[in-house]
């Protein structure tokens, strides 16, 4: 799964953690929460170590739509009913310092990341989604954004309604989160890749973060800016879970610059670019919970009908899929972990994960250096009501209908009838293998528990990855953990054993 924005920039390299150490804080993550963490933190004046398990800005980071913008999938007017009008202020207002923080970052660094101010545009295409468009407009105006109308014909969609907000923004993750990275080393961090964390631990006042390869780092803080928790923590009982398909191609047209969504369920969402002088578009949408039964080919080719009947794309040159994790009422889980001490977690971040990473890197920062921070209250991941709660029960059920329907109800048993490039789950000899048959006919076999609560994996094939529609723990065909909350591989299975 290849992206513009890995394909484009250059890939880092530091060592992997081969000795015990001490920092004042250790990040685990090396995307752009955690990497702007780390510098904010450093700038600070700690001593900042940081861990991540595969390479820099490789996982979600580098797998982004790359908006950075005041809309956001909760929807103001569910923020106003939900949390009152003050909050939803405070809330408009972060993810404007949101962009702030990126242009001041990126000028006092002399990052180069393609980063651009745009307009952002909702737009309607039937009259169910002109209803949505009227109140979501009228909530922002009460919160005191300027809204304005949209000319239609800026919009490549052909759509009833739409208006847009100015100066919102696009922009090369990855390439953001590695220039940032060089200042932060420069600023003295320390960072080691391909070094999983695989728990933690308190010690006192202190707390032990344990690794892959039987190294730690003591520190007086963690920041967990992994997607979701690691450990075992009952907040990954309450983030529902979902993939979102995204594609890239080459425009046949010049269109005006901007960012677009419409009230769809799920809602597309696009973007132009350029890259080597070509115009692109990038298009996302068809959003569906990770590891269902229905293909995520199934979701990406709908996604390129879309495209290709919507937009004059020539050719389609990428495409790619991410998972991203929701809380029970829409806004993002940030600040102090209420399982652990000394833990700050950044997690549920839905669609909008470039704006709520700069977010609690604000917020993380202050609670580790100062204590407090007028977010704090919003964005508590304490805040969840017995309302939303009921959302995680039944979020819990949906995980025990994965543990057992699916651990029970595999019939498949055999390998031979399977074609190059393709995977199943069978049972054979009294376990649950995930089978992998690549372009060369050899078998790829693992466990199909997941490492984390033991689900049964489902085969992405998009991605090529085994992924586990519980808590959305992702892992490579060979079984390797490639996004948590799972930290152990899936043991490797040897169906052709002699009897």
């Amino acid at each position: 799964m290849n992206t513009p924005w890995l394909k484009n920039t250059e890939e880092t390299y530091y060592p992997p953690l081969k000795e015990d150490l001490n920092a004042d804080v250790c990040v685990v993550g090396g995307g752009i929460t955690g990497i702007t963490t780390a510098y904010l933190l450093q700038e600070a004046g700690r001593r900042v170590i940081l861990l991540e398990a595969n390479k820099i800005a490789t996982g979600v980071t580098g797998h982004t739509s790359g908006h950075l913008t005041s809309f956001l999938d909760a929807h103001y007017h569910n923020v106003i009913s939900s949390f009152g009008e003050l909050k939803a202020i405070q809330l408009l207002y972060a993810t404007l310092l949101a962009r702030e923080t990126v242009e001041f970052l990126m000028a006092n660094n002399a990052i180069v990341a393609d980063y651009e101010r745009v307009p952002a545009y909702y737009y309607a295409t039937n009259d169910d989604q002109v209803n949505h468009l009227k109140k979501e407009r009228n909530a922002m105006d009460q919160l005191g954004a300027i809204t304005k109308d949209a000319d239609l014909t800026d919009i490549p969609f052909k759509c009833k309604k739409a208006f847009r907000i100015d100066n919102q923004a696009t922009l090369n993750a990855a390439g953001f989160v590695k220039g940032l990275t060089k200042a932060f080393v420069e600023k003295g961090g320390q960072i080691f890749e391909q070094t999983r964390v695989v728990n933690f631990k308190e010690e006192g006042e202190q707390i032990r973060v344990k690794t892959e390869e039987g190294s730690s780092v003591k520190a007086k803080y963690i920041v967990q800016a992994t997607h979701i928790p690691i450990n075992e923590n009952p907040l990954q009982l309450e983030l529902k879970n979902h993939n979102s398909y995204v594609m890239a191609g080459e425009s046949g047209e010049d269109v005006a610059k901007g960012l677009f969504y419409d009230f769809a369920e799920p809602y597309h969402y696009t973007r132009n670019y350029e890259e080597n002088g070509k115009s692109m578009f990038i298009v996302g949408g068809f959003d569906q919970k990770t590891g269902e039964k229905l293909s995520d080919q199934n979701q990406m080719d709908k996604l390129r009908n879309f495209a290709l009947e919507n937009l004059n794309i020539k050719e389609m040159n990428y495409s790619w899929c991410s998972t991203l994790f929701t809380s029970p009422d829409g806004l993002p889980l940030i600040g102090k972990d209420p399982i652990h001490k000394n833990s700050f977690i950044a997690t549920g971040f839905a669609g909008d994960g470039l704006t709520y990473s700069i977010i609690s890197a604000i917020l993380n920062t202050a609670l580790i250096t100062k204590g407090s921070h007028n977010w704090e209250e919003l964005f508590d991941p304490k805040r969840l009501s017995p309302s939303t709660l009921k959302t995680a029960v039944n979020k819990g059920v949906t995980t025990i209908k994965h543990l057992v329907a699916d651990k029970f109800g595999i019939s498949e048993t055999t390998t031979d009838d399977m074609k190059p490039n393709s995977a199943k789950v069978i049972h054979k000899d009294g376990e649950n293998v995930a089978v992998y048959k690549d372009e060369n006919g050899e078998l790829h076999t693992v466990s199909a528990l997941c490492t984390h609560m033991g689900c049964v994996v489902h085969f992405n094939n998009v991605a090529k990855t085994w992924d586990c529609g519980c808590h959305g723990s992702r892992f490579g065909i060979d079984g390797k953990v490639l996004a948590g909350p799972a930290t152990e591989k899936l043991e490797s299975i040897n169906i052709f054993k002699e009897q």
